[in-house]
């Protein structure tokens, strides 16, 4: 998990990117930034922390109330079409404070700690739900894929538990959310977390016919050396 850093359009950090040669223009990835880009603006403009008596005026005029998280995105594809680079292109021109970022199976190995100290109580999932609502409004997860059976019996009510706080959900995926867990046990029980990911979230498809992360190993060189800080620094490159 990390906090999100500098402010910046995911179009435009793509572009400047792309002039800078850091990475490779691909028409599949450029074609779902306006959603992203989207996204990020109507953030900006509900979430974004407000100066002195502004934030204190709005406290009092919202006591009570949770904020209706904005529609979401899910973003899914084969794997090495860049899902994960362009959810981190909008998540990094968020402004610090607002999201966090978590791989999914490590989000949910968090929440099954949460539960595990929450034992005995009341509506534990709508809870730890109420908890990160109360410090972030966009969640992003990455590499979203249910094939655990302890995570698909908690899916829905977790996921109703972060809407009800106004967390807004962006998310990545191998798999379209109708594919999620389709030949685990008790699919039923996660049903509804399907339809509700289908529900607040604009689902999108990035079909891109590149697989960059086979392309980057292909390109990569098969040995790196001398050990040090400069091999690591390249590692990150071939890996990223």
């Amino acid at each position: 998990m990390s906090a999100a850093p500098s402010l910046a359009l995911p179009s435009a950090r793509y572009a400047t990117g792309v002039a800078a040669q850091h990475w490779q223009d691909d028409p599949a990835q450029r074609a779902v930034l306006p959603a992203f880009d989207r996204l990020h603006t109507k953030s900006g403009v509900r979430f974004a922390p407000q100066p002195g008596l502004l934030r204190r005026l709005g406290q009092h005029l919202r006591v009570g109330s949770t904020p209706t998280p904005l529609r979401g995105l899910y973003l899914w594809g084969r794997v090495g079409r860049g899902k994960t680079f362009l959810m981190d292109l909008f998540y990094d021109g968020l402004p610090a404070g607002m999201a966090e970022r978590w791989h999914f199976h490590r989000f949910m190995g968090m929440v099954h700690d949460e539960l595990t100290r929450l034992q005995g109580t009341s509506d534990p999932l709508l809870r730890i739900g109420a908890r990160i609502g109360a410090r972030i409004r966009v969640l992003c997860l990455d590499e979203f894929q249910v094939s655990d059976i302890g995570d698909a019996m908690i899916l829905t009510e977790l996921l109703r538990g972060l809407i009800n706080a106004g967390v807004t959900l962006v998310t990545t995926s191998n798999t379209p959310p109708t594919g999620l867990y389709r030949e685990g046990l008790q699919r039923a029980r996660c049903v509804p977390a399907i339809e509700l990911l289908r529900q607040h979230c604009e689902v999108i498809e990035l079909a891109s016919a590149q697989d960059w992360r086979l392309r980057a190993l292909k390109q990569a060189p098969t040995w790196l050396t001398p050990l040090g800080a400069q091999t690591e620094r390249r590692l990150e490159q071939v890996f990223q």
